[in-house]
């Protein structure tokens, strides 16, 4: 349906965003999809450029004539920030119509997932593959007053099913993300469980703004973005959490090997 849009647009006469030329209006639509309920949240994206020619709720309309009863809902966001990676949380957002957020269910959990929030593309396969990452986990017991830390948590995925996996091991999620934080305290009240702790904070500099954590954490689950985590702040991490914890070992072992490769058999 990709087609309809931009011929839709298209026909509007206002220009795609020229990212060189740093100009235009059109500048990406996000869309997330929710395979529990079928259904689309779209995030329209534009600058400010020629914004009192573009009617959004006739947008909407087409969207709604396209999916009918697919769009949970609308979002227009206006980013006039002139950066080739422009964030949506940059722009001013106005939902048009429609639910805010979506939802989704992985391992019988249910989550509520914003614009802004990082979630699976992939449930069906996140739960196979998150499955064998607990396994690795929870291998080896842990004492009485360790912590596990899920680092860059978005809306609290794997936190969760941690928690749900052994509900007497303290758990604790950090994300820089504030809306994914306050998503993944909404979900994990919501799935009643009490025993993970969500903190909105630079992944790099945890440890140091919240020292009573220190030498208490001992195994680490990460799923960074998609660049992968920066050397400086695996550097931080381990200098933070002492060259002698368990869990700074683990990391120095990982970071020095020259072959890291699992092949893990998910076929069931």
């Amino acid at each position: 349906k990709l087609k309809e849009v931009r011929l839709f647009l298209k026909e509007t006469e206002l220009p795609a965003w020229h990212p060189p030329q740093k100009k235009g209006f059109f500048r990406h639509i996000v869309v997330r999809k929710s395979f529990l309920n079928n259904q689309l949240l779209i995030n329209l994206v534009t600058s400010n450029e020629g914004l009192d020619q573009f009617d959004i709720a006739a947008f909407g309309k087409f969207l709604q004539d396209l999916h009918p009863g697919r769009i949970a809902g609308l979002w227009h966001t206006v980013n006039d920030n002139v950066a080739d990676r422009a964030k949506i949380e940059n722009g001013h957002s106005q939902l048009i119509f429609g639910q805010s957020v979506i939802e989704e269910e992985l391992a019988g959990l249910r989550f509520q997932i914003s614009m802004e929030s990082f979630f699976q593309t992939n449930p069906a396969c996140a739960e196979l593959l998150y499955d064998k990452a607990l396994d690795y986990l929870f291998e080896d017991p842990f004492e009485p007053g360790d912590i596990a830390m899920d680092l860059f948590c978005g809306t609290g995925t794997i936190g969760q099913l941690m928690a749900s996996r052994n509900p007497n091991v303290r758990i604790i999620g950090v994300d820089i993300v504030e809306k994914a934080i306050e998503d993944a305290k909404e979900n994990a009240a919501k799935n009643g469980i009490q025993s993970v702790e969500f903190y909105a904070a630079d992944v790099g500099k945890f440890l140091r703004d919240y020292p009573d954590f220190q030498g208490k954490i001992k195994r680490i689950m990460l799923d960074p973005p998609r660049a992968g985590i920066a050397p400086k702040t695996l550097q931080k991490v381990i200098k933070e959490e002492g060259k002698n914890s368990p869990m700074a070992k683990t990391i120095v072992k990982l970071k020095n090997s020259k072959e890291f490769n699992y092949l893990v058999d998910t076929d069931r």
